[in-house]
């Protein structure tokens, strides 16, 4: 759990233990197996942004396989591998992302130096677009087929 101040005005020690626990809620892809769920908490609902029905079934669309956490870290080592030789060759753009809650600006140990937050106003985020689990898991098994597929027409 996390050690991060959370704010409310209650001093009932049970809300704040309950806003404290959701607030350290951890988001993004888990395991999809309930079992490695359980070896990592007793309580994984409470450790993870996931509920389970009354069956204890999984519920939402975060959940992950081995297959597609192996998927996306081939994906991850591709962008890598694309991004590393752009700027072996020169490519130096500011092209900072942003999405509807995260700026990559707030994260960057560049800000002093960035033509961005310096006086060239010209310089805009990229929006990335939002999809869904599923849609992601469907874009990154067709962009797997499609690798697979160029590299045997070699």
């Amino acid at each position: 759990m996390s050690d991060k101040p959370i704010s409310t005005s209650s001093l009932n020690e049970a809300e704040i233990e309950e806003k404290r626990t959701k607030e350290a809620r951890m988001k993004g892809i888990y395991p999809d197996e309930k079992e490695i769920l359980l070896e990592m908490s007793e309580h994984p609902e409470k450790l993870i942004n996931a509920d389970f029905s009354s069956k204890g079934e999984l519920k939402g669309d975060m959940g992950a396989s081995q297959a597609e956490f192996e998927l996306l870290s081939r994906h991850t080592r591709r962008l890598m591998e694309k991004l590393t030789k752009r700027i072996y060759e020169g490519e130096t753009a500011v092209a900072p992302v942003s999405s509807g809650e995260v700026d990559a600006c707030k994260y960057c140990t560049y800000a002093p130096i960035c033509f961005k937050q310096g006086r060239f106003t010209g310089i805009r985020s990229r929006k990335a677009r939002k999809m869904n689990m599923s849609a992601l898991k469907e874009t990154l098994w067709q962009e797997e087929d499609s690798q697979r597929a160029s590299l045997q027409n070699d």
